[in-house]
């Protein structure tokens, strides 16, 4: 078990817990109705997630702006003879500080909670952004993006963790959504205010747009403080009399009477958590939980079983497939990509403009689909799509690069596929693998688990952001070739690798991954859910 936090917050209280059948393996607890508090809360989370989009999009136009260029003249092709890799370099030290970000998360999480944790990213995000908005030359400017990436790489695990642990199990898929949404309603939000401030003369031109991120996350390290703390983070406190008057309240029942449903629900959190102990202390029970050697063994953990490295196989797989699809290539150098169509300067943002507003809409589509189709088709659906767009784009290119002038109807046919590419890449890949990732790891491991899954979505990030700039000067259509080999490649490893999560109660994921599907496995829970029983009926009888 993790040690405890001394803030005077975390006090111990006793309630009486509520007796319950849990459920089965597999059984569908936790539906629940899906009230103004619980949507209410992932609106807030999903701030963090709008910065990280807005972080996304911003650099886009602002790449093409010559008071920027002029401002920073490494990243000036007409400067500098190392323009593309100190672009590359400056755009992807997001990504890296969204790494580190991502990995320390997971020992914040349970530390701290996961409330606290938001505070902390708003702060280091906005330390950051200070650098950024006040730089005068490169490394100033690289520095604040690193730092800044550092807050980013926090909110992009910590708020769908918190979500995905807050949220009833019927809507799960949708809340969770909503979070990968947010990032693209971020994106085309900095990309049209960017937009606008290149005709501002000076060094506002750039500088505004990294100023109005101080909005949402001054908000969000104020509103921290007011949200709840996670009940399966309150549960493995020892706060069960908190944690099921926060999920009585999550579920909109009455703390003193909670109904049928919830009760099996929270019952089955203090099941897990129990099995979760268990299990500590068993492998881990000479060891004094807080130490280096202990964070060293749980992070070791994580790669303990094959069911894990199953977990993190699909987890990571998926990451990595979304980035190298090339979202996040067109999205920071949505403009080269259309000048290899031959379009002018004027055209290319508009277009920039309206391919990231496709993504929104195709992410639009996620909040309805997710929990409906399930998990698993978005992503087929998805890579079958995105790699017929990457296909039929790398043959336009690489036969009329050279006679776009006569050849306008191929040029409207690569935007259109460009278009196409971005609306169901919005739909499919775009928030679904964050869906899965915060899903799939059992509770003791889910802090890190997550956090390691996120880490490699930006170091796929950081690579693809890094590479992209001297892929596109080399050969466009060989770019598309390479990102089209990618999501082809990731239709099978979705379709014989990915399980279906659709409705499955986080506590009893472990039977899609048989992790405990052994006679002392079943023993154990068998014990742990009599003593759950047992405490709950004395408690009762107390009361």
């Amino acid at each position: 078990m993790e040690p405890k936090p001394s803030s005077p917050e975390v006090e111990r209280v006793e309630h009486p817990v509520p007796i319950a059948v849990s459920a089965r393996p597999g059984e569908e607890l936790g539906e629940g109705k899906l009230n103004s508090f619980v949507i209410a809360l992932a609106t807030f989370a999903a701030l963090g997630n709008l910065l990280y989009g807005y972080n996304q999009g911003v650099m886009a136009v602002i790449l093409e702006m010559p008071q920027f260029l002029d401002a920073f003249p490494e990243i000036n092709a007409d400067k500098s003879a190392r323009a593309g890799f100190l672009k590359g370099l400056m755009t992807a030290m997001v990504e890296l500080g969204a790494m580190i970000g991502s990995l320390s998360c997971g020992y914040l999480a349970d530390r701290y909670s996961r409330k606290r944790t938001i505070f902390f990213g708003s702060v280091g995000f906005m330390a950051g952004l200070i650098l950024q908005v006040a730089s005068q030359d490169y490394p100033m400017l690289v520095v604040g993006r690193l730092i800044s990436g550092w807050g980013i790489g926090v909110f992009s695990m910590i708020a769908p963790l918190y979500v995905s642990e807050l949220a009833p199990t019927k809507w799960r898929g949708a809340l969770l959504a909503m979070a990968g949404w947010s990032i693209l309603v971020g994106t085309s939000i900095s990309f049209w205010i960017t937009y606008g401030t290149r005709f501002i003369s000076s060094t506002w031109c750039f500088r505004l747009p990294f100023a109005l991120q101080f909005v949402p996350a001054i908000g969000l390290a104020a509103g921290a403080f007011l949200l709840p703390f996670s009940p399966r983070w309150l549960a493995a406190q020892d706060r069960q009399g908190e944690g099921l008057a926060v999920l009585c309240r999550l579920r909109g029942c009455n703390a003193q009477e909670p109904d049928e449903q919830t009760v099996a629900e929270w019952t089955e959190i203090l099941i897990a958590v129990q099995l979760d102990r268990s299990a500590l202390t068993e492998t881990h029970g000479d060891v004094s939980p807080g130490t280096l050697q202990w964070e060293f063994l749980r992070w070791r953990d994580l790669f303990s079983t094959k069911a894990m490295l199953r977990r993190f196989a699909v987890a990571c797989g998926l990451f990595w497939f979304q980035q190298l699809g090339g979202i996040d290539a067109i999205l920071y150098y949505g403009p080269a990509f259309f000048n290899s169509l031959n379009y002018d300067k004027v055209q290319q943002l508009n277009w920039s403009g309206v391919v990231n507003c496709m993504n929104l809409a195709g992410g639009t589509t996620t909040l309805f689909t997710t929990d409906r189709l399930g998990r698993k088709k978005l992503l087929i659906a998805g890579a079958v799509i995105i790699t017929s767009c990457h296909a039929i784009l790398a043959g336009l290119i690489g036969t009329y690069q050279k006679d776009w002038a006569t050849h306008h109807g191929a040029a409207k046919a690569g935007v259109a596929m460009l278009v196409i590419f971005m609306f169901f890449q919005g739909a499919t890949f775009g928030p679904t693998p964050a869906v899965v990732c915060n899903e799939i790891f059992p509770y003791r491991h889910r802090a890190r688990g997550v956090a390691f899954g996120i880490a490699n979505e930006w170091l796929a990030n950081f690579t693809v952001g890094l590479i992209s700039p001297a892929l596109l000067d080399k050969s466009a259509w060989a770019t598309f070739v390479f990102f089209g080999g990618c999501t082809f490649l990731s239709f099978f490893f979705v379709v014989f690798y990915v399980p279906e999560t659709k409705g499955i109660l986080l506590e009893t994921m472990d039977v899609i991954f048989k992790d405990r599907a052994g006679d002392e496995d079943a023993k154990m829970r068998a014990a742990i859910e009599s003593e759950v029983r047992s405490s709950a009926a004395v408690a009762t009888e107390l009361h």
